[in-house]
């Protein structure tokens, strides 16, 4: 199914977590167009590569700084075992997150990467409002959404298996 960039593919919803992601954090800013890649290819070598990685899936964390919708940080990892003291090769420079249980509202991003912004919006801007969900929106340290590059994303095409994953519950 192909949709345009103002549709959004069925959603479903699931319960996920918890979940410890380990990775490169950085604030954005008006460059993060740009600073959001550059951080990608400064992780790619590990990817696949640390012993305590679950699965293959790799993710990338929008996180709320204040309690305003304006400022932002992002981190560029990957899902780590929960249980693991020693790290297990994580490098000692990469932030920690650890996620709670919660149920999320999962879509299919199904363009190209340069493109998840739009869908982005119409999650925020069209569908919250019809859904029957609420995003739960913490204070500052919450992530504000998830994105999802599973097994099939393809980082030389930017297209394929690339999902967002919004934290909700029902009104």
């Amino acid at each position: 199914m192909t949709t345009s960039s103002t549709d959004l593919a069925p959603v479903r919803v699931e319960q996920k977590g918890p979940m410890r992601v380990a990775g490169l954090r950085l604030r954005l800013d008006d460059q993060a167009a740009q600073k959001i890649p550059a951080l990608w290819q400064e992780l790619a070598p590990y990817l696949g590569k640390v012993p305590a990685q679950v699965g293959h899936a790799d993710y990338g964390l929008c996180i709320r700084v204040d309690h305003s919708n304006s400022c932002f940080d992002y981190l560029a990892g990957m899902e780590i075992e929960k249980d693991i003291e020693d790290r297990s090769g994580v490098p000692a420079e990469w932030i920690e997150i650890m996620l709670p249980e919660q149920q999320y509202a999962v879509f299919a991003h199904q363009q190209h990467v340069s493109q998840l912004r739009q869908t982005i919006h119409n999650i925020f801007d069209r569908w919250l409002l019809t859904s029957g969900y609420v995003h739960i929106a913490g204070g500052p340290g919450t992530v504000h959404f998830i994105e999802r590059y599973g097994e099939a994303f393809n980082p030389q095409t930017g297209i394929g298996d690339i999902e967002i994953w919004l934290p909700v519950k029902t009104k």
